[in-house]
């Protein structure tokens, strides 16, 4: 796609050095926190731990390398965020799944196929938005608010297919609170989902570093 630089340079705004340090550490928390237990917890499952562990064991080396120099890694930050949620996104559903599945001893692939349903479905409409308002300036700071109602329509298509996953799950009163649990997770799953979008970001910062104003990055520094 070809952009107009006037339309994209509010969204190409780095993030100063000195919030990113408090972001990474929360992101390390995060991943660490519901990806050992998604992997770890019972019933284990071998695969999901040989699958997971080595992405986890990456994003915090990741991590740990951007906080080294901040200041000269701004940009990767951007990338680092859009991997971040994608992989944390999946980590929330698979975790949903496990609830479901193995501790709730669902045999029902429905949950299953219309949560991933949902995702790719935000996943593509999340796409198409980003890419619209990206064209048509909504990241400006003057039509910024104008793209709200896109966001707004995304966050509720989350939230409706997150309510809606409850009509194809059988439970008992007894295992409300873990059915709660699992939907409250798809739902997080499907929010950081909207973050891919950095990878995208990153791939236009990249692309437009050549005219981006030499003093932006330099200011985000002080």
């Amino acid at each position: 796609m070809n952009y107009q630089y006037v339309n994209i340079k509010d969204y190409l705004e780095l993030v100063h050095p000195r919030f990113m340090k408090g972001y990474l550490w929360t992101w390390i928390y995060l991943i660490d926190s519901m990806g050992i237990i998604t992997i770890i917890s019972d019933p284990f499952t071998q695969y999901l731990f040989n699958v997971l562990a080595p992405v986890i064991a990456g994003i915090n080396l990741w991590a740990f390398y951007i906080l080294l120099n901040r200041e000269k890694r701004q940009k990767q930050y951007i990338l680092f965020v859009g991997v971040f949620c994608f992989v944390m996104s999946v980590i929330l559903m698979l975790f949903s799944f496990k609830v479901i599945y193995l501790m709730l001893l669902s045999d029902s692939p429905f949950f299953a196929l219309y949560a991933i349903a949902i995702y790719l479905a935000i996943l593509v409409g999340g796409s198409i938005f980003h890419i619209k308002a990206l064209e048509n300036g909504y990241y400006s700071g003057k039509k910024k608010t104008k793209g709200k109602n896109g966001i707004n329509t995304i966050v509720g298509m989350a939230v409706a297919g997150t309510l809606g996953g409850l009509f194809l799950i059988d439970f008992t009163s007894e295992d409300t609170g873990l059915v709660v649990l699992a939907l409250t997770l798809l739902l997080l799953g499907y929010l950081l989902e909207l973050g891919i979008n950095n990878i995208h970001k990153y791939y236009l910062i990249k692309k437009f570093e050549n005219v981006y104003p030499s003093d932006n990055t330099k200011s985000l520094k002080k």
